[in-house]
């Protein structure tokens, strides 16, 4: 298994971004039993949550051993705490990570371009990312595996968010998550809804294309504080008749969450 630390240089972005890959290329495990080699690898791109960054699913995740036991590779791109989406100052993170850093990480390694094959997941702000990418390059991803995922509506943003810089979802002293830093990703909260900012909107999109939904794998845990707002995103999914495996249970919002739910992600998508 290799694991390689790299900063690509972005056009969308207009810099170099840190990128995480942990690519199995090696024929034998820990146990010395031979592993098929099969490549083109299948590949998740991974993205992290917010406080976080590329390291996150390497030092706290399971990922080195995932790869070995499934045969696939994971790609962990820099999120930079910027949502994942495109926004009004010339920043395309959404663009970077549906379209420039899989055909970039598709030329230097050897990874499966077939659609099947390419899954894309996060957990947290990376789980709202999952779900937004996912479903709007919906001909690139086949699966999307949401874990604890932030669903970022109109309603959401202006519950989260106040008039005075100094305030929002953290409390007075926070100098993060504030109304000025979320517009600077989500611009005005009312022209959210509808967008391709709106998890509800690109559903019914994807739906309706002609490569349609991915399939989706939804873990929320049940004392999670994000429980409530991703519960009406799974009612939703649920009346749309959404290829779905959602999974509410016991859990917060911690890596002992997620590790267990990637792991069952991979077991259901892949066995």
């Amino acid at each position: 298994m290799a694991f390689i630390q790299m900063s690509l240089y972005s056009r969308c972005l207009q810099r170099t971004v840190p990128v995480n890959c942990v690519i199995p290329v090696d024929t034998t495990n820990y146990l010395s039993q031979d592993l098929p080699e099969e490549k083109p690898f299948r590949t998740l791109y991974l993205l992290n949550g917010f406080f976080g960054n590329q390291n996150d699913w390497s030092l706290a995740g399971d990922i080195a051993r995932l790869a070995i036991e499934y045969n696939m590779a994971f790609i962990c791109p820099a999120g930079e705490n910027r949502f994942y989406i495109d926004n009004d100052h010339g920043e395309y993170h959404g663009r970077f990570i549906g379209e420039e850093l899989v055909e970039m990480t598709r030329r230097l390694f050897p990874l499966s371009r077939e659609r099947s094959d390419t899954f894309i997941g996060g957990l947290s702000m990376g789980g709202y990312g999952a779900l937004r990418n996912g479903l709007k390059y919906n001909d690139t991803f086949s699966r999307i595996v949401a874990l604890s995922p932030g669903v970022f509506t109109t309603e959401s943003l202006k519950g989260m968010s106040t008039d005075t810089a100094d305030a929002g979802f953290f409390g007075a002293d926070a100098l993060f998550m504030n109304a000025k830093f979320l517009r600077n990703s989500f611009g005005d909260p009312e022209a959210v809804d509808g967008s391709d900012k709106d998890p509800y909107a690109l559903y019914d999109r994807a739906a309706a294309s002609t490569a349609g939904c991915p399939d989706i794998y939804l873990a929320i845990g049940l004392e999670d504080t994000l429980y409530p707002n991703v519960k009406k995103y799974i009612d939703f999914l649920e009346k749309r008749g959404a290829p779905l495996m959602c999974v509410e249970d016991h859990g917060i919002h911690d890596f002992n969450y997620w590790n267990i739910h990637l792991k069952d992600a991979l077991e259901r998508f892949l066995k």
